[in-house]
Parts: structure tokens; sequence; C-alpha cells
């Protein structure tokens, strides 16, 4: 009976002495069959299994293997959002905005525009007044003989000299057309002026998002090295339970291939970092490539409003400076449109000559000497072809009233969308971010049990493998709602134009 004790005794040690944790109930199955077999070869009753003596530890049955057993594991890795985003020089996104601002070559240009229209409007505003023109002369005529008969009386002179002032003023064009041309040009310059404006806005956003998505990379890029770390640790600890024979070689292998995966990840993470930091440098003129702090709390709470979406839109019509300039180059037109029918009438003009000449043609005889003179005339000029031009143009302005028209109502729907994108991206993110935050406790918890029962010898690879997934899509989630977070108020503002 002791042979056979021994030899299912140890028989059932070797087979259970891999799972640390099934190493006591092997010791007890022992202990039990040693009581049973040592009373029946003394001849003596059996005694219960209860009162048998203790069995030996799993130490003591089974030394080498818990010897070969792999370290105990370091402390679970936190997620620390603001360690992975510092760096050089402190930046928030209004002061990459308003950094941007000073530099946006686009925005120069919006500029140059606007002026040029002001300058236009002030040059309209010139043909207001009645036209000066100012002529100084002097003229060589060839020589002519006088009739004999009258060379007493007339006398050809040579040299000849004039001196003229000429005024005139087309008074009804000044109110038919000149003014109306004018008041069309103060507000097309407007609403160019209105453009900077937008400009201005949309380079502020435009920048915004570029700091946000710079920040979504560098957070990933922790988050790749982060599970590059986990991977790297399951590693080691399949390495040391292949050693100590608890689990299959395959399983080692399965491990250093999601290590080489974990290494591609980081690889693409640190590219992603690197665009994106391209791109806000380039939009703030940041020189140098070494990444900055990202000092702004991303994880500091944004409250979410008691308006809803149609009262947000509502407030969006009135305050878009997009729909201002619309309506202004609308005015623009119509006063446009009023100057040319004006050009298309006949033009009623009054104006005046004085001159100083030598001879002065309004004197008879008068020779090598000056005289002056003056005059007053009003006319009534009209030139059909000018009507046919005007009357075209006309048709031209009234296609342009059109086009206006229609943009306005296409962007006044484009807003719809815009706020609506905006205010349920910032309310879902709001509910996402308190889901993101429950599943990365629970990724994080879940991660580290399975690793522990993983040395244990209570779970397998692929459970270790599909926690470690788990933590780092959590991981990814929560920064990705983050930011989502703060992109869609900043959209939201946009669309309200609030700073």
């Amino acid at each position: 009976h002791l042979d056979v004790f021994s030899f299912l005794g140890a028989r059932t040690i070797r087979a259970l002495g891999a799972s640390a944790l099934l190493l006591p109930a092997a010791a007890l199955t022992c202990s039990m069959l040693a009581a049973q077999a040592t009373p029946a070869a003394s001849g003596q009753p059996a005694q219960p299994a209860a009162l048998a003596q203790s069995a030996p530890s799993a130490a003591q049955v089974q030394p080498s293997a818990a010897a070969a057993a792999p370290p105990a594991p370091q402390a679970q890795d936190t997620f620390n959002l603001m360690d992975a985003l510092r760096g050089g020089e402190p930046l928030t996104s209004l002061e990459a905005a308003e950094r941007a601002l000073k530099s946006a070559p686009s925005l120069a240009r919006v500029e140059a525009v606007a002026h040029r229209a002001e300058i236009a409007a002030e040059q309209a505003n010139i043909s207001l007044y009645p036209k000066l023109d100012l002529e100084a002369r002097y003229t060589r005529v060839s020589a002519v003989e006088a009739p004999a008969a009258l060379s007493q009386f007339i006398r050809f002179q040579e040299n000849q000299g004039l001196f003229q002032a000429r005024l005139q003023w087309p008074v009804s064009a000044v109110f038919l057309s000149v003014i109306p041309r004018h008041a069309a040009l103060a507000k097309a310059a407007e609403s160019q002026r209105i453009q900077t404006y937008v400009e201005r806005q949309t380079i502020k956003l435009r920048t915004r998002e570029a700091y946000y998505n710079y920040a979504r990379a560098r957070a990933a890029l922790m988050v790749a090295k982060a599970a590059l770390a986990q991977t790297e640790a399951h590693r080691k600890d399949s390495e040391a339970l292949v050693a100590a024979g608890s689990i299959a070689r395959v399983e080692l292998m399965r491990a250093e291939a999601q290590v080489a995966a974990a290494k591609v990840a980081q690889a693409r993470a640190d590219n992603a970092v690197a665009t994106a930091r391209s791109a806000l440098f380039t939009l703030v003129h940041h020189e140098g490539t070494a990444d900055i702090t990202v000092s702004e709390n991303l994880e500091e709470e944004l409250p979410l409003g008691g308006d809803g979406e149609d009262v947000i839109y509502k407030r969006a019509l009135e305050r878009r400076s997009e729909l201002r300039a619309l309506r202004l180059l609308a005015q623009s037109q119509e006063k446009q449109l009023s100057a040319t029918k004006g050009a298309m009438l006949p033009v009623i003009a009054v104006g005046g000559t004085a001159e100083e000449g030598n001879p002065n043609q309004r004197f008879f005889g008068s020779y090598n000497e000056w005289k002056g003179s003056w005059a007053l005339y009003a006319s009534l000029i009209w030139t059909p072809t000018d009507t046919w031009s005007a009357s075209m143009q006309a048709d031209q302005v009234k296609a342009d009233m059109a086009a206006t028209q229609a943009d306005l109502r296409s962007l006044a729907d484009a807003l719809r969308v815009e706020v609506s994108q905006a205010y349920n991206g910032f309310a879902s993110a709001h509910v996402a971010l308190d889901a993101a935050r429950a599943g990365i406790a629970a990724a994080e918890e879940s991660y580290r049990v399975r690793r522990e029962q993983f040395r244990a010898g209570a779970a397998i690879a692929v459970d270790v493998i599909d926690a470690e997934a788990q933590l780092r899509q959590a991981r990814l989630d929560l920064v990705n709602t983050l930011i989502d977070l703060r992109v869609a108020k900043v959209r939201l503002d946009r669309a309200l134009e609030a700073d």
C-alpha cells in the first residue's frame, strides 16, 4: 500500500505542480491517501481523514517549481494625461490661436482686400464734386497772309497762348448714379471688413482644432508606450513560466508577437505626433521640432448649458458675421442696381469756363494781347450706347442679387447643420466622458487581475492579451472623449461667435 501511495502521490503532485493555486489541493489529497494506507499496513483500524496528519506544504513537495515562479509583479501603471503632454514651452489653445492671428498670411490678404474696398468707396465719393479742368497751352501756327483788301484790319498771330479753367457738374448723374454707386461701394467695403472678422474666427478655430489634435496624438503616443511596456512585461512572465514548464512555448511566441505589434503601434503614434506637431507649428509659425507643453487642463469639466438646439440656432442666425456680410452685400447690390438704372437716363449738366488768351478769340482784332473772358452753360446729353450698356449691366446686377439671396439661404441651412453637429457632439461627449472614465477603471482592474491569474497559472495568455487590448482601447476612448469634448465646445462657440 505504501508503494501504491508513493506512486499515486508522486504522479498526482507532478501533474498538478504547474498550478500554484492547485498545490494545496494536491497535498490534501496525498494526506488523505496516506491516512488510509498506514492503518491497513499495521493492522489497526482506519482513522478518519480529518484526523490524519497534515500533508507537507507545496514548497516541500515541489521546491523546483516554486523556485522557478516569475518575480512579483510591479506596481500597476496609471493613466496620467497631463504627464504625457509635458514638453518645452507651455501653451494653451487660446494662446496658440492669438499667435496664429499675428502671422496668418490669409488674414493679411483679407485685410488688404478690405482696405482696397474702402479706397474704392472713397474714390467714388470724389465724383460727388464738380469736375475742374485747368489748362495752360502754347500754340505756334504757320504764317498766313491776309487778303490785300483786309490787310489793314486783320493780322494773323503766329505765337498764341491760353490759360483756361473749365468746371462741369453732371447734376442728374450725381443724384441718380453717383450717390447710389458711392453707397453701394460703402456697403461692399463694410461687408469686406466683416470678412476680416470671419477670417479671424476661422483661423482661431483651425488653430485650436490643430492644438487639440496635437494633444490627442501626444496622448495616443503615451497609450502606445504603456501598451508596449505591458506586452514586454507579459513576455517576461511567459518566459519565466515556460522555463518552469508551466505553459507551452507557443504562448511565449504569442507574447513576442504582441511585443512586435506594440512596437509598430508606437512607431505609428510617433509619426502621428510628428504630423500633428507640424500642422500646429505651421499655423502658429513656431520654429523647431521640440514638443511644447499642452498646459490647458483637458480634464477640466465643461458645463453643458441649458439652452436647446433651436435656441442656439436662432442666436447663431442673429450673430454670425457671414450672414451679416451677405446681407450688407445684398444691400450694396440694390444700391448698385439703382446706380445702373440712373446711368441709362440722359445727363443734365451745368458748367462754365474762364480763360485768359493771347489772342482771345472772343475779341475781334485782338493781336499780341492777353485778354480774359468767361462763359456759363447748361446741357442735356444722351448717349444711346451708354443706355444700352447700362441696361445690360442692370441685368448682371439682378443676377448677382439672386445669387446672393441663394447664398443667404444656403448659409442658413449650413449653419443649421453646423449648430446641430456641434451641439449634439458636445452633448454626446458629455455622456461618453462618464462612460469612458468608468471603462478605464474597469479595464485597469481587469488587466491587473488577469495578469496575476496568469502568473498563478489560473489564466491563459489569451486572457492577458485581451485585457491588454481592452485597457489600451479604454485609454484611447478616454483620450478621444476628452479631446472631442473640447473640439465640440470650440465649434459650438464658433457657431455662436462666442469667445
